[in-house]
């Protein structure tokens, strides 16, 4: 659910128990509000090429630079990389 709708029910809630507040959200036109665009693009071989070749001359901890191929190569989530067992 989306921040405006949120706002919009409780606001309507307040009202409908009796409260006169006003409705900012109500100001707010939909077509305003940012729209999500999915992305649909994967990185070519070379990219992924580059990238791998890039990291051995990045100045970082070689423990970050393996955990940044791995969820390379193998596309994980972060956050499924960093909870794994």
């Amino acid at each position: 659910m989306h921040a405006r709708e949120v706002v919009l029910l409780v606001f309507r809630h307040a009202q409908g128990s009796g409260l006169d507040v006003s409705n900012p959200a109500e100001s707010i036109r939909t077509s305003a509000i940012a729209t999500f665009e999915p992305r649909d693009r994967a990185l070519s071989p070379s990219e992924v090429r580059a990238v791998l070749t890039a990291l051995d001359h990045v100045s970082a901890a070689p423990t970050l630079r393996s955990a940044v191929k791995f969820v390379l190569l193998t596309g994980v989530r972060k956050s499924e990389f960093i909870d794994a067992t």
